[in-house]
This record gives structure tokens, C-alpha cells and sequence, in this order.
């Protein structure tokens, strides 16, 4: 897909206008005396016990957020989500993980869709029931159901066993890192631009069609802040960029412009 230099800030709206909350969970909120929570998260426990909490081993940044069940006489599986109104659902919810799991339990990362008279109408979902040591990069593909969709939110659910009660208190999952992506936005751009390699680690690599330099490249962290920009190169240094999702954007010399997702390691 080719658009104008001067519809930039329009694209940057369509890919970053359907951002996570507080996606890199480096800033939190105390919203009442019993919850701690990343900003503009929410909880479903609201009773006296925190379940969701900072976590600082994150896979980028300083900070991750971890959910763990919510003791109350049983473990009770602890949940955060966040609410998306008013813009549509994505292709993909990219994110990163790492939990630990005790007994039968399960963790879940899902995306759960509202019908506009009220009810849940269908849900995409990641799960584990066994433990992840180490930050593992996952990509949901999010198929939204054919009806009017009220909205949709991004559920991070710790302690699901064989029944409802059954979770355990050393089971949680922590994530970090939340992007959703318009794969349908970028996939036609293959054949005309590549940005290489991907994943990347100290350097990138840019190819337009027919030899051409990009004019501009500009490259966007998940929040949608714009952490690097250069002009006329074909090769540029990224090793200062902390780990995680980043968007490429290139403008070409005749003023299109091109969109990459990438992963930093």
C-alpha cells in the first residue's frame, strides 16, 4: 500500500490510535487503597489484596506487569484487563511473556468481544499451562466476530484451574511489551521495501525497489513515540534501543510511504 508523505499523520493515527494502555506498563496508579494498577488498566478483584503489581525483570523497559491469583479463603484467578472503544480490531496483539505455573493450573492472555446489546460474543485467546522461564515473544491473530462490536478488551488472567477455585497462589503470569498490529496495512509493501533483519539487534538495514534511499526513516517505539529519525542512509544503528516492538516507517524519494513492524532482541 503506497500513501502520501502528507497522510503520515494520518497513518500514524490508524496504527497507533488502537494502542494497549499503557502497553510497556512503565507508569502505574494507585486508583484505591487495596489496588495497585498500571494506568488505565483495571482490576476484577477489588477486595483487600493486590494482585496485579509491577514486576521489575522486565522484557523491556524497567517495568512488566504481573497478575497472580487473589487469595480469599480459595485462590481466586486474578485478572487485569483494559477496554478499546470506537476503533477496530486489528489483525494481530504481539506481546511477551513468562509465568509459572503451579499444579493444574492455567494462564491465559486474552481478547474478549462485546456485542453492542451488552454481551461477551466471542473471545481469541493465548494460554499456558506449563511454566516459561524466560520472556517468550507471542503473536495472537485476533478474528473478531461479523456483528456490532461495543468493544473489545485485552484480558490478562492468572490461577484457572480444573474448576474455578482450584488456583494456586505461586501460579502467575507476568507480560510485557503489548502492540497490536494492521498486518493488512503493511503486507502489501513487501515487494517494493524490506527492513532487515528482523528480529534485529545492533543494526538495520533498509531496501526500497529499484535501488532507491529512503528520503526519511523514522522508527516508532509500541507507545507510538518516535525514538530515532534519519535521512538518505541505507544502514542504521539501533543498538541503543531497548528490547522490544518498534515501527519503521520510510519515506521514499517520490513521497510514498512505507510501514514495518519490527522486533528488537
Amino acid at each position: 500500500m503506497k500513501l502520501l508523505t502528507g497522510l503520515l499523520l494520518l497513518l500514524t493515527t490508524a496504527v497507533f490510535g488502537q494502542t494497549i494502555p499503557n502497553a510497556s506498563f512503565e507508569t502505574w496508579g494507585l486508583y484505591n487503597t487495596w489496588t495497585l494498577d498500571p494506568q488505565d488498566w483495571y482490576t476484577g478483584n477489588f477486595q483487600v489484596a493486590t494482585n496485579v503489581f509491577p514486576d521489575s525483570s522486565a522484557y523491556a523497559g524497567e517495568l512488566a506487569m504481573q497478575v497472580t491469583p487473589f487469595l480469599f479463603f480459595e485462590p481466586i484467578p486474578g485478572l487485569a484487563f483494559c477496554q478499546i472503544y470506537d476503533q477496530p480490531v486489528p489483525e494481530t496483539l504481539g506481546f511477551a511473556v513468562k509465568c509459572n505455573i503451579d499444579g493444574l493450573d492455567s494462564v491465559y492472555v486474552r481478547v474478549v468481544y462485546f456485542g453492542t446489546d451488552g454481551p461477551v460474543v466471542d473471545t481469541d485467546e493465548w494460554s499456558s499451562n506449563t511454566t516459561i522461564e524466560n520472556w517468550q515473544e507471542v503473536t495472537m491473530t485476533l478474528s473478531p466476530p461479523a456483528v456490532a462490536l461495543d468493544r473489545y478488551e485485552v484480558h490478562v488472567v492468572a490461577g484457572y484451574g480444573e474448576l474455578f477455585l482450584s488456583g494456586s497462589p505461586l501460579t502467575w503470569i507476568s507480560v510485557d511489551a503489548m502492540a497490536f498490529d494492521q498486518e493488512s496495512s503493511v503486507s502489501e509493501l513487501s515487494g517494493e521495501s524490506s527492513v532487515y533483519p528482523n528480529p534485529f539487534t545492533d543494526f538495520i538495514n533498509i531496501r526500497l525497489s529499484e535501488g532507491a534511499i529512503a528520503s526519511q526513516i523514522m522508527v516508532y517505539d509500541a507507545l507510538g513515540k518516535m525514538v530515532l529519525q534519519s535521512n538518505n542512509v541505507s544502514l542504521i544503528s539501533v543498538a541503543h534501543l531497548d528490547r522490544g516492538v518498534y515501527f519503521v516507517y520510510l519515506t521514499a524519494p517520490d513521497g510514498s510511504l512505507y510501514v514495518h513492524r519490527v522486533l528488537k532482541n
